[in-house]
């Protein structure tokens, strides 16, 4: 915890050190009162989740009493990024990293000690805005990205992932639009999307993806009220296809 005194001892061959080390006092940024709801009995150790204040982005844990545990600022002076709004985030794989995605342009990792592992961004690394949501699991990291398609005249917001290996090189593209026909359906304005793309039908409007063990993604799809499951083989010719929803 912030601003709190802690003892420590150390013993080795025979001999042994103490002393008293004390913490310092949290970023002003993050100079707030965190109140977590949590009606019942909780087993949980901690909460993580994005804050931002300003410009300035966060990424915090808390205990669940709302005492600051642990935080990292995602920021230019990590990743090489202006002013980072956290629009997802997952937290700490199998390795301890953990990936960010920032404004609709960037994904960025780091570990929890705060070393900048990786990041990709929109212009140099890939060309569809990322949103909402990222996931890293057997080092590959999966993140949500969406474009605006014609179908009969129509333009319709669709949502698809971006695959990135360890170095953040690109190795796989999956759309949504190369496996379904939206014609004619009737969903919702582009709210969300509206400054990319004004008067588009925002069809899908995926929140989250997720791997499970098979190497197999879930999406969730807001504007569908569905789940689907998409073969994630990618070296199998079945690859991308809807498994079911």
């Amino acid at each position: 915890y912030a601003e709190t005194t802690y003892a420590w001892r150390v013993s080795a061959a025979g001999q042994t050190e103490e002393g008293t080390i004390t913490t310092d006092t949290l970023p002003t940024h993050l100079q707030a009162d965190f109140a977590i709801d949590q009606p019942g009995v909780t087993t949980l150790t901690a909460i993580a989740f994005p804050f931002a204040c300003g410009t300035q982005g966060w990424l915090v844990a808390t205990d669940p009493d709302g005492r600051m545990l642990w935080y990292q600022e995602v920021s230019d002076t990590m990743a090489g990024l202006p002013s980072a709004a956290i629009i997802g985030f997952n937290p700490a794989d199998e390795d301890g990293i953990i990936t960010a995605v920032i404004g609709r342009r960037a994904v960025t990792e780091f570990d929890r000690a705060g070393n900048h592992v990786m990041t990709v961004s929109n212009g140099e690394d890939f060309d569809k805005s990322v949103h909402h949501d990222a996931f890293r699991k057997g080092g590959l990291t999966f993140a949500l990205n969406a474009a605006a398609y014609d179908f009969g005249g129509t333009d319709y917001v669709l949502d698809g992932v971006y695959v990135f290996d360890g170095p953040g090189e690109p190795i796989a593209t999956w759309n949504l639009a190369d496996h379904i026909d939206p014609t004619g359906a009737v969903t919702s304005d582009a709210g969300y999307w509206w400054s990319e793309f004004p008067n588009a039908d925002d069809f899908s409007h995926a929140n989250s993806v997720w791997v499970d063990d098979d190497g197999n993604w879930l999406i969730s799809l807001r504007h569908q009220n569905t789940v689907i499951k998409v073969n994630g083989d990618m070296a199998s010719a079945d690859f991308g296809q809807i498994l079911w929803s």
